[in-house]
């Protein structure tokens, strides 16, 4: 028999992103979708470990028509300025390609690699790597590119097309002073992680945890995720869960049924559902019964009430109003136009508000929206990004994917006797 092994096309990662949807249809088996893309089965089975991977590449990184994306030569290096450039794009700094390299060549001298050099060929792979856009990079601060937006979406659309839309979910974290006055005086108290309000309280109206600066924590939200996995595992839905790039989601868990996915860097605003205006009918309604408790007790508001009040106001956005905001997002197909935050209903009346602001000079849209710049995570200094980056790579199990050389097909009397050794 001849030895001669024959080399499969590799494919493309719009290809690979196709036979992941196929897989999960259901409706081919896995060896006629293998037979049909001309790949062999533990290929297959490399494009399904790597599934988070070749799906977060396609969305985020200049992919298309490719069959591999273009490596760096010190991708230690890569990592660490892609986490500073996230972490500064949040904060609507403008950066320029000149700081990016000088940003560059500090992490590479801090690594150990005293010949980097970040040239502008460095600076061109960098951002195409990466699908960063050089006009939202050096642009006003806040600005977002449209045109990479749209770009997002139609991916966005192919990515999930396969996906029932209940099991696609958006999280986001939102500052919220929960007991803030009219006059805008700020009570900080409620840090504590075990307050005094609870005490005999059994059942929690919504999980409570606590940290001195009150913030989401990159291990918070690392708990929170494995025990929403555990509960899709146990309903047996795989789920995609879409999340934005602050500090705090710097480390995702392995999970069974939960699959996280970024959105890309400066698009955030307009791509995440829960911005186009489900945290704003948040604040709405729980500002609308803050309002009322002034009224009625005086403002007394302990963290056990406030999480009954926070409950309620999440209970009653309507199902629709997430939809549309899913909808103006990207994720669903329709008229997006005019959907999210003008679906507010007004729940307080010009009297009421008129009673409890009395001489404060405030409107109702202005006491929503005071804690919207409120930091909600802490951000990482140059040690804590190379920390992490060298973590990352040292823990990380995920294999290269390699070209694919189907074994040869052995002949009946091949056959025959490795049976016969087997009996």
């Amino acid at each position: 028999m001849s030895s001669s092994k024959r080399m499969l096309k590799t494919l493309t990662y719009e290809e690979k992103a196709a036979v992941i949807r196929e897989v999960e249809n259901g409706f081919k088996t896995k060896s006629l979708i293998v037979k049909e893309f001309g790949i062999p089965p533990n290929t297959l089975s490399t494009y399904l470990k790597n599934k988070k991977t070749i799906l977060n590449k396609l969305a985020t990184s200049n992919v298309k028509g490719r069959k591999r994306a273009r490596e760096p030569e010190n991708p230690d290096v890569d990592e660490c300025v892609y986490k500073w450039f996230k972490q500064t794009r949040d904060k609507k700094i403008s950066l320029s390609g000149l700081l990016i390299r000088a940003k560059a060549e500090e992490f590479a001298l801090k690594l150990g690699k005293i010949n980097f050099k970040a040239s502008n060929g460095w600076l061109d792979g960098f951002k195409e790597r990466n699908g960063i856009c050089f006009k939202t990079v050096s642009g006003e601060s806040g600005d977002v590119n449209v045109q990479e937006a749209d770009d997002w979406k139609i991916k966005l659309l192919q990515i999930i097309k396969s996906k029932n839309p209940k099991d696609i979910f958006n999280a986001d974290e939102t500052g919220l002073f929960y007991r803030c006055t009219l006059d805008k005086t700020l009570a900080f108290k409620g840090k504590s992680s075990n307050p005094r309000c609870f005490k005999n309280v059994k059942s929690k109206p919504v999980k409570y945890q606590a940290n001195k600066k009150a913030w989401m924590t990159g291990e918070i939200f690392k708990n929170w995720l494995l025990t929403i996995d555990k509960i899709f595992c146990k309903q047996n839905r795989k789920v995609m869960l879409y999340i934005d790039n602050c500090t705090a989601h710097n480390y995702i868990p392995t999970m069974g049924n939960l699959e996280v996915l970024f959105f890309p860097p400066n698009v955030t605003s307009v791509v995440q559902p829960m911005d186009q205006g489900i945290i704003k009918n948040f604040k709405h309604y729980y500002r609308t019964l803050l309002v009322l408790n002034l009224l009625q007790d005086g403002g007394k508001i302990d963290i056990l009430q406030a999480n009954r009040m926070s409950k309620n106001a999440w209970e009653q956005i309507t199902s629709e109003t997430i939809a549309n905001c899913f909808r103006k997002a990207g994720f669903l197909s329709g008229n997006s136009e005019n959907v999210g935050d003008e679906e507010i209903q007004q729940t307080i009346t010009i009297n009421v508000w008129d009673d409890v602001r009395q001489n404060v000079n405030i409107n109702f849209d202005d006491y929503i929206n005071m804690d919207d710049d409120l930091e909600v995570c802490g951000h990482l200094s140059d040690l804590d990004i190379i920390q992490l980056t060298l973590r990352c790579t040292q823990s990380s199990d995920e294999e290269e994917e390699q070209e694919c050389i189907e074994p040869p097909i052995p002949t009946s009397i091949q056959a025959r006797m490795h049976i016969n050794e087997l009996r």
